[in-house]
């Protein structure tokens, strides 16, 4: 599938959205004084309230849906530093450990033994 045909895709689902945002609209406004939603029934909303109710839910719908497409998606920039910087053998080993330098552990945390379960946080 190339590009032009994912854009035809995408507007013919667009569309296809559009009108049935339109026919259910239109339906709902048909019903509603049947199921008790007009004015003085048991929801008490004249139809200009329910349209403006329904259109702003298609619209809020219609964003939502565009707004989680690929291309609001963050992508980090190709050139970044990380991806200069050169590669190491093994990614598990630290700079300290690869130059032969000793690595001391923080002075502020407390050591951990590896196969001890970390230490719950915040409390007993």
């Amino acid at each position: 599938m190339n590009e032009d045909e994912t854009k035809k895709l995408r507007i013919k689902r667009g569309l296809g959205f559009a009108l049935a945002a339109i026919l259910v609209v239109i339906v709902i406004l048909w019903v509603a004084p049947s199921v008790g939603i007009r004015e003085g029934g048991k929801i008490s909303l004249s139809r200009m309230q329910l349209l403006y109710g329904l259109v702003s839910t298609v619209i809020a719908v219609a964003i939502y849906i565009w707004g989680v497409g690929k291309w609001s998606r963050f992508e980090p920039p190709k050139n970044s530093a990380v991806s200069l910087s050169p590669k190491a053998s093994n990614p598990a080993q630290t700079p300290a450990t690869r130059s032969g330098q000793p690595v001391q552990p923080n002075a502020g945390a407390p050591a951990q033994t590896a196969g001890t379960p970390a230490a719950p946080k915040g409390g007993s």
